[in-house]
């Protein structure tokens, strides 16, 4: 059971090294994101990984007043700039 746990959390890791990587190329959407993932539609564990992200200060909108647009995209922060460096 320990091992299944182990093996979740890399993918999830992974999961979140990449769509950092996908973000800093250039802003996008949660389509965009999930496109680049080669998932057929946006999974609920994007959804997730992305709010995350969100919540964290990594990433951020680049419509900050109407979070909910459908122009809605996402792009590194500044913060994030130096960190990325590392997973170069």
């Amino acid at each position: 059971m320990a091992r299944q746990e182990l093996q979740q959390e890399l993918v999830q890791q992974t999961l979140y090294s990449r769509v950092l990587k996908i973000v800093d190329e250039k802003a996008r959407s949660r389509k965009e994101i999930s496109t680049a993932l080669n998932q057929r539609s946006i999974s609920g564990q994007l959804n997730v990984i992305i709010n995350s992200l969100l919540d964290h200060g990594l990433i951020e909108w680049t419509i900050p007043d109407v979070p909910h647009s459908p122009k809605q995209q996402y792009r590194i922060t500044r913060k994030e700039q130096g960190g990325l460096d590392l997973l170069k």
